[in-house]
């Protein structure tokens, strides 16, 4: 299932179906944790063939327990992985405890059973030989394409597209055109190159000339220098109908990255970011203030076009256990914006127009510094940033039509403001024995903004032959201090049993400005909230295992707005049952938040059945998934709302269930032959009513050494009440995927 599809759906159904279908889709390789790990991490299990445990392999039950004999707390991270609305979870490294599991009260030293992924170095090479330099040299081999490894794949076709309905529902959810595409192509080589200054490079393209590319090359000398270029191209276009709003977004972003090794243990790093971004908005602006009921004007253009640059340089050293790395740089950020509308009056022969122009400047210094401490029972990271950036933003420009009267006034504008950003990040692992395990994270913001606001409106009335001229000015100051705690122990009584207890809190102060006078809006206040944190893990066998997790309190991030939760609860639960040729697994999800300044409140419950069937052959999975949520979500705001313009207090939001049901096959008959099939179908009902199909089915055979033919063909359908965007479409897919390369020892 692609994201295409997904996209069709409203909000709540898009992260169920994504949810549902990753899941489903890991489900059918979780045979056994070694095998969930080398679906991401193939190169890793390979490189740890190489190495004295692989004779891990050899031991059934430590191959099924697999990666997890030595990274203890890979469970969370690979659950973390299933869930794309969990927060990301990195496996601290292996320490010593997992080590004494099979070693007993032995010293040992973790770093000694690293299994890298990539081959060896020609630095590395070069240290292997004698000493003496005159015998390295004599003994040093000559480079020759001989010595290098290399491959690449090229995946290349064409997308027959076939679309009914509403486009601009079909352009805002799936966005593909037809057309010849690059889908894929990578190329990779280690060895000896240019003389031995370069030991690897790499290029990959995924998806040129599609809505989201990637371009992304690496070159280096393994342990002397590296470098690295991406580029990333994003197009986007909202068009759903009943909405005044309109959005065509082109973005491309480059990133260049180098780092030098200047001993053995300091390197000096560099980067740069340059971000171009041009887009259309058709939108809405407020009429006349000097009516009532106000109204708005639809149809509004406006383009835009943002210019941002980000270079930083810096060093990172290593002494022992401690990393340092610190950094310092320059951000500029400059920004365009037009708003502009000419449309007749309700008098004739006078004209209702606006053109109005805006440029904004950002920029400032940044810096960051990142402090590790790895022991062998305790891990620390301390991470901080600084940013000191100045604002200016310059605006200018016309508005005439009818009021009371004819008018016409001239605008122009000024602001110039001063922010400062301060974030830090501590993370803190610790052994307390050979069963206990301390961890703490503690994140701290602090913002301050101060902004000198200038405006000055001179409108002229041509029948009376009068002039009236306002001058708004004023300072506005913005703050937020914020500091989000957690700190819980883990207790491993048993090999199979595990559970963690713990407590956390966050606390958010914000003061913003007040702009109108009277305004009911949220000027100043504190949110605080505190809780529980709780959870089991338990396998009291190979088949089954039993996970639960529960926070009692509020951390949905640093963000500048009302909607900052003070008030939170999280539960999640989650048995599974692996058996030799099947899966079954059943979760539950729920949450609670609110905000109590803004009348904020959020309620999710969602209830997920999946399982998978792999025959004794091997050659046939089977998946299936079904998952139910209900939602619930209100806001008090006084946004601008169409057709009632009027900023008057309103409640917003959405209650409904959802049904998401999803169905795989992946066959492969023969060793040159796989079929893929898959359906996924969505049903919302509550405050909107929305059903969509999604059905793809992909064969691919191989006819040649390295090469295969891919068909993939897809349908969609998307109906809503009211039938405005419903539309239907087709896809088709034709591609030629070749691979090739060669090694040294072939």
């Amino acid at each position: 299932m692609t994201a295409g599809g997904i996209r069709a759906l409203p909000p709540v159904a898009l992260a169920a179906m994504m949810l549902v279908l990753l899941t489903a889709r890991l489900a059918a390789q979780q045979d056994d944790d070694a095998t969930r790990c080398v679906i991401c991490h193939r190169a890793a299990r390979e490189a740890l063939e190489a190495t004295d445990h692989a004779a891990l392999w050899a031991d059934p039950d430590r191959a099924r327990a697999g990666c997890t004999v030595c990274h203890v707390d890979a469970e969370l991270h690979a659950s973390a992985a299933r869930d794309p609305a969990a927060r990301p979870v990195t496996p601290p490294a292996v320490e010593s405890a997992s080590c004494r599991r099979c070693h007993g009260a032995a010293a040992s030293e973790p770093a000694r059973a690293r299994h890298p992924w990539r081959p060896r170095s020609e630095r590395e090479r070069r240290e292997e030989l004698p000493a003496d330099a005159e015998t390295r040299a004599a003994t040093m081999p000559a480079p020759d394409p001989a010595t290098i490894d290399w491959s690449g794949l090229v995946e290349a076709g064409y997308r027959f597209v076939e679309q009914s309905g509403s486009e601009g529902r079909f352009a805002t959810d799936v966005n593909l055109d037809d057309g010849a595409r690059l889908f894929d192509a990578e190329f990779e080589a280690t060895g000896a190159m240019l003389g031995g200054a370069l030991d690897h490079a790499e290029l990959r393209a995924h998806d040129i000339d599609d809505p989201y590319s990637r371009i992304h090359a690496r070159l280096g000398l393994d342990e002397v220098w590296s470098s690295s270029a991406d580029l990333q191209q994003r197009r986007f276009r909202y068009r759903a109908s009943g909405d005044f709003h309109r959005v065509d977004l082109s973005e491309r972003i480059v990133a260049l990255t180098g780092s030098v090794t200047l001993t053995e243990s300091i390197r000096a790093f560099a980067d740069f970011t340059r971000t171009r971004a041009e887009s259309f908005w058709l939108t809405n602006r407020i009429g006349d203030r000097n009516t009532t009921p106000q109204t708005t004007v639809d149809g509004v253009v406006s383009p835009r076009r943002l210019d941002g640059d980000e270079f930083s340089v810096g060093m990172a050293a290593t002494r022992g256990a401690v990393e340092l790395e610190a950094a310092g740089g320059f951000r500029s950020e400059r920004l365009l914006e037009r708003w502009t509308f000419d449309r007749p009056s309700t008098v004739p022969g006078i004209r209702d127009a606006e053109d109005f122009r805006s440029r904004s400047t950002t920029s400032g210094p940044v810096g960051r510094l990142t402090l590790r401490y790895r022991g062998d029972d305790s891990d620390v990271v301390v991470r901080g940033r600084l940013l000191e950036l100045q604002r200016t933003v310059d605006g200018d420009g016309t508005r005439s039509g009818v009021s009371t009267e004819p008018f016409a006034t001239s605008t122009t504008s000024r602001t110039d403001a001063d922010a400062s950003t301060a974030l830090l990040d501590v993370r803190a692992r610790t052994e307390l024995g050979s069963h206990i395990t301390w961890s703490t994270d503690l994140g701290w913001r602090l913002h301050r903004e101060t902004a000198r606001f200038d405006l000055l409106d001179r409108t002229s009335f041509p029948d009376s032959g009068t002039v009236v001229e306002t001058r708004d000015r004023r300072t506005l100051d913005l703050a937020q201090r914020r500091l989000d705690a957690r700190t819980q122990l883990e207790i491993r009584p048993l090999e199979s049993l595990s559970g963690t207890l713990g407590y956390g809190f966050q606390r958010d102060f914000l003061r913003v400005p007040r702009l109108d006078p009277g305004s009911p809006d949220f000027v100043e206040g504190t949110a605080y909230d505190h809780g529980l944190l709780a959870g089991i893990a338990w396998r009291p066998d190979e088949a089954w295992s039993l996970g639960a997790q529960y926070e009692g309190y509020a951390r949905s991030g640093a963000l500048l707005h009302e909607l900052e939760e003070d008030d939170a609860q999280r539960v999640r639960v989650d048995v599974e049952r692996r058996g030799e040729w099947s899966r079954v697994h059943a979760g539950y999800r729920g949450e609670r938040a609110s905000r109590r300044i803004a009348d904020h409140d959020r309620q999710r419950d969602s209830v997920t059945l999946d399982g998978s069937l792999t025959p004794a052959d091997g050659d046939l999975e089977l998946l299936a998934s079904w998952t139910f949520i209900r939602s619930e979500s209100r806001t008090l705001t006084s946004f601008w709302f169409d057709p009632d313009p009027d900023p008057v207090p309103t409640i917003v939001g959405f209650t409904g269930d959802t049904h998401v049901g999803a169905l795989g096959l992946d066959w492969r008959p023969r060793d040159d032959l796989g079929i893929r099939i898959d359906v996924a179908a969505a049903s919302t009902r509550g405050s909107f009513d929305v059903d969509s199909f999604d059905v793809r089915a992909a064969i691919d055979w191989r006819l040649t050494e390295g090469g295969s033919a891919a068909l993939t063909a897809r349908q969609i359908a998307y109906h809503e009440a009211g039938g405005r965007d419903d539309y239907d479409a087709t896809i088709i897919v034709l591609a030629w995927r070749q691979t090739f390369g060669r090694r040294r020892d072939d």
